[in-house]
């Protein structure tokens, strides 16, 4: 077990000034009712994730009785693009997913369920 000042030396590393490290978001700008897709990267497997890819789709307002606020895990990178190499850069839009954007870009509602999330399968 890690010790407090461990926890958060590794919390301070993943989550900089309160912003999750390792995602990526994508906002579908309203085609769908599960706007943005938040797509959970780096090697958190080692804290218990059975998933190689863990995502979350949520609504404007994912924490309203008829919000969506769905956790779901994959085998693969479900934003993984064979014929590019990397990642969507952050303006870019995915063919599937819609506009990648930034954390800060985030309703408060959003926001608060993707450090939910982060925090849980990076145990910090």
């Amino acid at each position: 077990m890690p010790s407090k000042t461990q926890r958060e030396a590794r919390k301070t590393r993943l989550m900089p000034k309160g912003t999750p490290r390792w995602v990526r978001i994508y906002d579908n700008e309203g085609e769908t009712a599960d706007r943005f897709t938040i797509v959970f990267t780096g090697n958190y497997k080692k804290y218990g994730c059975n998933y190689r890819t863990q995502y979350l789709c949520l609504s404007d307002n994912p924490f309203h009785p008829c919000g969506i606020y769905i956790r779901e895990g994959a085998s693969f990178a479900i934003d993984y693009m064979k014929h590019k190499w990397g990642s969507v850069k952050i303006g870019a839009k995915h063919p599937s997913m819609g506009r990648r954007i930034n954390f800060a870009d985030l309703n408060k509602d959003c926001q608060k369920a993707v450090r939910e999330h982060y925090k849980e399968i990076w145990d910090i």
